[in-house]
């Protein structure tokens, strides 16, 4: 990642979710996009996506936390997925249906090569969240996104 933003490779503008179909069924007809800058990323703002935080019912809601599959380990154990750790989370891009998309390297699975994964709606709908993997690591995501 730091290599395609050295490189002024970072895309810029929105993807459409089209070109990773049998990564991401569930954002078919949606598009996303990444944070701006490497700075947002790293300092856990996410830019406009962040930081990671529950979208309905507030920050501080407890509901809410549980309702869109969100912990921290800062404060209880880490679960798997379909949860996610924010305190071992990075959102790098969202904002398909709206914005209550995040696109986050989940770092659970290691410093070096964290898997990708997103959220997406749970049975039942909004704001039941699930959180899937997208690619067992960025560089697997990418090299799905520069197909043709």
């Amino acid at each position: 990642m730091v290599a395609l933003f050295n490189a002024g490779q970072w895309p810029s503008g929105f993807i459409s979710a089209g070109r990773v179909p049998e990564v991401a069924p569930f954002l078919d007809g949606y598009s996303f996009e990444f944070v701006d800058t490497m700075e947002n990323i790293l300092n856990g703002s996410g830019g406009v996506f962040g930081p990671i935080r529950p979208l309905s019912g507030g920050r501080n809601s407890p509901l809410a936390w549980q309702r869109e599959k969100m912990g921290r380990s800062s404060t209880q154990p880490s679960a798997d997925l379909p949860w996610l750790d924010v305190d071992k989370a990075l959102a790098f891009g969202g904002g398909a249906i709206g914005d209550e998309l995040f696109i986050v390297l989940d770092y659970r699975t290691g410093e070096s090569a964290p898997r990708v994964a997103a959220n997406k709606l749970a049975e039942g709908g909004w704001p039941a969240v699930d959180w899937v993997e997208l690619a067992p690591s960025f560089r697997e995501f990418w090299s799905l996104l520069k197909r043709p």
